[in-house]
């Protein structure tokens, strides 16, 4: 097997992440106008070439809005994104996640969420809700946020693979990095322990076969999240 040379990030890729980072980290909001191309290069000590591509990769992938003579914006990424944008969503781990970014994150794990669950009812045998179980006590014994998160994250992909839906899994799967930022937070807030229970209140739910009070126990859980007292938004404490 021939090996390919290794490669450091150029200083362009470094330039995109940076800013990239910023704009769904919520440090540089919808709308901001980012600094000319020759300050950029001043202050990030980079020359205007590494910056001019840098911001195009940027509007490529819909984080950025060049307007000719005027200068380059922030875009409504949560808008008018692309295939590139969702990726970047996706494979983020550079830090927290911007409020707009929390609120949309939130919002598809409640749509799927309901999906997850009706399916898992329909589908599953009582052997894989024994190996979910297994999870779940993986999960109990959680010591620290970054462990919860990572166990909590298997229990849900489990739950997924098990419901019998051949993408969900593979969604699930991709939206890892985010998820799991979100989750850490919660923990870091209110407790791992709050966590793990809810999660043990879901496992029971299906087990019992009850869609109504899985689905319900689903929604608050999220909604209490997106708008209630368990809020994961950076300015409620």
């Amino acid at each position: 097997m021939k090996m390919e040379k290794l490669q450091s990030p150029s200083l362009k890729d470094l330039f995109v992440d940076q800013i990239q980072n910023a704009i769904i980290s919520g440090q540089l909001k919808i709308g901001d106008r980012l600094p000319s191309e020759r300050e950029f290069a001043r202050q990030m000590q980079v020359s205007l070439t590494v910056v001019h591509s840098g911001l195009q990769e940027l509007e490529s992938r819909g984080f950025v809005h060049i307007v000719p003579r005027q200068g380059a914006y922030v875009s409504n990424f949560r808008k008018y994104g692309n295939a590139d944008t969702l990726s970047a969503l996706m494979d983020y781990s550079g830090g927290e996640l911007g409020n707009d970014v929390t609120r949309s994150i939130l919002e598809i794990r409640k749509m799927s969420q309901f999906f997850i669950v009706e399916m898992i009812i329909k589908n599953a045998s009582d052997e894989d809700f024994v190996k979910l179980g297994k999870k779940l006590a993986d999960l109990a014994e959680s010591k620290t946020a970054q462990e919860t998160a990572d166990n909590i994250f298997a229990f849900w992909h489990e739950a997924c693979y098990i419901s019998g839906d051949t993408i969900v899994p593979l969604a699930v799967y991709a939206f890892r990095n985010p998820v799991a930022t979100l989750w850490k937070r919660y923990c870091k807030l209110y407790g791992k322990e709050e966590l793990i229970e809810n999660t043990k209140v879901a496992y029971d739910l299906m087990v019992a076969r009850d869609l109504e009070g899985s689905t319900r126990h689903a929604a608050k859980c999220v909604d209490r999240a997106i708008s209630g007292d368990r809020s994961l938004y950076f300015d409620i404490k």
